[in-house]
């Protein structure tokens, strides 16, 4: 876990000074790769802290991507910060395919849950599961959310 801060922090400093654009505005693909690699990394070891900071400069640096705001918002979530993970969550979904809109839906249908908010915590699984049709894990958190049953499993 420490080795993995140490490179995480390690590649924050590379992100933040190394963009190789003109105007500094964006990251190349190669950086966004990396950027990508480091992020679910972070939500791999459950390290908010690093994921907050690498999402903060994916956003800074790939404002028309999805993936800083989708993570800004997971931290959030983590740190209990609910309406500030909604406005990240609702900024991806503006900017995800569709393919990946079904990560957000969930991710925010979650959130929505926690604010007590449970039909439109139901409405965005619905929307998931739509998206993504063969995911039994958003079914079956579904059938949670409408208390069908009272097992929720996460992976």
């Amino acid at each position: 876990m420490k080795r993995f801060l140490l490179a995480t922090i390690l590649s924050i400093l590379i992100f933040a000074s190394a963009c190789t654009s003109a105007d500094n505005s964006h990251l190349s693909r190669y950086e966004n790769m990396k950027m990508d690699e480091a992020l679910y990394k972070s939500l791999q070891n459950e390290d908010w802290s690093a994921m907050s900071v690498l999402a903060k400069i994916a956003i800074k640096y790939n404002k028309k991507d999805d993936i800083g705001y989708l993570f800004m918002g997971i931290a959030e979530y983590e740190y209990e910060h609910y309406d500030s993970a909604l406005k990240y969550y609702n900024k991806a979904l503006e900017l995800a395919s569709d393919k990946k809109k079904s990560d957000v839906y969930q991710n925010r249908g979650l959130t929505y849950y926690k604010l007590g908010k449970k039909d439109l915590a139901i409405k965005d699984y619905e929307q998931a599961i739509k998206l993504n049709p063969d995911n039994e894990i958003l079914k079956e958190q579904l059938e949670y959310l409408k208390g069908n049953t009272k097992y929720f499993r996460v992976k």
